[in-house]
């Protein structure tokens, strides 16, 4: 009986042994696959031109003459206490639709997160309805409001995400890009966040960008 247990046991380990170098060849086949679709999903998928067409594209802000004409129209349409007592008032035009704003929105929701709380309020400007919902769903902190953009063409940003900054007199102080580049990230530019500083200590600083290249989708209003 002892030699037949022998008998099995050697014959598993020398089956296991033939096995586990093909074992660890699908093993590295499938780690491969994987990280090339994680690559995919994040990367290629997710990597868009800055605004419609080609890539590579300059999108130019007119911040001379539109910045404060979009303020101006927004503020008509929105009447809310909540605005009228802000320091200062940031309108983040955000697409669900958009990868570039799924790019870019946990470095917005960073802002209001660490603004929020110091008398800045923040509305997040959609396209249509079925964007509205759900923004309301991702953006809950107590200082957003949810806005559908019902602006004609010529107040309407060129591309999205695109921010405007209004300090507590409506006075627009900066229209365009949260920062530049492919992924829209944080580390390359915090424009909005220089503005809100500059705001909270008092100071009238207006930061006009008119041309930036990154990642961005066209926006036009849609019901």
């Amino acid at each position: 009986m002892q030699g037949t247990d022998q008998e099995i046991e050697s014959t598993v380990e020398s089956v296991w042994q033939s096995i586990l170098p093909q074992l660890a060849i699908f093993m590295v086949i499938t780690w491969l696959i994987l990280m090339f679709y994680a690559f995919w999903w994040f990367e290629y998928r997710l990597l868009q031109p800055f605004a419609p067409g080609e890539n590579n594209q300059t999108v130019f802000f007119d911040g001379e003459q539109g910045m404060q004409r979009l303020a101006d129209q927004i503020a008509i349409e929105i009447e809310d206490k909540q605005l009228q007592n802000s320091l200062a008032t940031v309108v983040h035009f955000w697409d669900p639709d958009c990868p570039c704003n799924r790019l870019n929105e946990s470095h917005v929701k960073k802002i209001i997160q660490d603004y929020g709380d110091m008398g800045v309020n923040f509305v997040i400007a959609t396209r249509d309805k079925s964007g509205l919902r759900e923004a309301r769903q991702r953006f809950t902190h107590p200082a957003v409001i949810h806005y559908q953009a019902n602006l004609p063409a010529e107040f309407s940003p060129p591309s999205s995400p695109a921010a405007v900054v209004v300090n507590r007199q409506g006075k627009a102080s900066y229209f365009g890009p949260y920062s530049v580049g492919a992924l829209c990230l944080s580390d390359n530019g915090n424009f909005v966040e220089t503005i809100l500083d500059s705001l909270l200590q008092g100071e009238n600083r207006m930061q006009i960008n008119t041309a930036a290249i990154g990642c961005f989708c066209d926006w036009s209003v849609r019901t």
